[in-house]
């Protein structure tokens, strides 16, 4: 009885997910009803997701459609239905997959290039910008941009020394089905930070230092305060504050 009982014992994990034996529940709206295989720690495993609101269940089962798996290793096992997907409805078979935008779903509909006051300089979606490439885009921001020296210290003590490149930019998302509305909308206003060489605490490995990062550009402040509100966290990574 008391195996039998371990097998209903929850164990909570975070983000409203509680794990069990047979599987997970999630306390998360979904409405979905799919199969899926997944490779978890190396083991391959089969799971059936039930959802119709709250909660969704994470339900361990076979691998039903092993000749779904490629050559390669990887599978092709996802079938059935759900939703939310990124703001989508996926419907699966196989390898493919159909996405039905929700009109609510974010649709970008700006990325402009801002002078160091913050005014206009550059539609960046532009099709005739897009049209003359990368080298058209990088002369742009080499119009406005800002350099200004960074000084990273270290947990050690030590300092590094770094030529920061600094241009601004926002960008505007807006519901699908009203992009001709102002609102509702997101803005996202940021300074890209672009070093002369690779900073942080683990300079030198392939993934733990920085050679580029960005930071939030605060309405009525210069691009190098903005520049200023680095700082070290203490991750392996240059990150800013807020």
């Amino acid at each position: 009885m008391s195996a039998l009982l371990s097998n209903f014992k929850p164990h909570f994990v975070g983000d409203r997910v509680w794990l069990f034996r047979w599987g997970s529940i999630s306390w998360n709206f979904k409405i979905a009803l799919y199969y899926s295989i997944y490779d978890y720690g190396g083991t391959e495993r089969g799971q059936l997701i039930i959802a119709f609101g709250f909660p969704a269940l994470y339900i361990n089962a076979p691998i039903w459609f092993a000749k779904y798996k490629q050559e390669d290793g990887s599978w092709h096992g996802i079938f059935g239905f759900a939703w939310p997907f990124y703001d989508q409805w996926h419907i699966h078979w196989k390898g493919k997959f159909i996405g039905v935008d929700m009109p609510y779903s974010w649709s970008h509909v700006r990325h402009t290039l801002l002078k160091p006051d913050g005014s206009f300089h550059a539609d960046l979606l532009d099709k005739w910008i897009a049209k003359a490439g990368y080298a058209r885009m990088e002369a742009l921001k080499n119009e406005v941009s800002e350099w200004h020296p960074y000084t990273y210290t270290l947990t050690s003590g030590e300092t590094q020394t770094r030529i920061a490149a600094i241009n601004g930019e926002e960008r505007e998302w807006r519901w699908r089905m009203c992009k001709w509305l102002p609102f509702p909308r997101k803005i996202n206003r940021v300074i890209n930070i672009d070093f002369n060489n690779k900073a942080g605490e683990r300079s030198g490995r392939w993934k733990d230092d920085a050679i580029g990062i960005s930071a939030e550009w605060h309405k009525g402040e210069t691009m190098l305060e903005a520049l200023q509100r680095c700082e070290q966290k203490g991750s392996g990574f240059i990150l800013c504050r807020r």
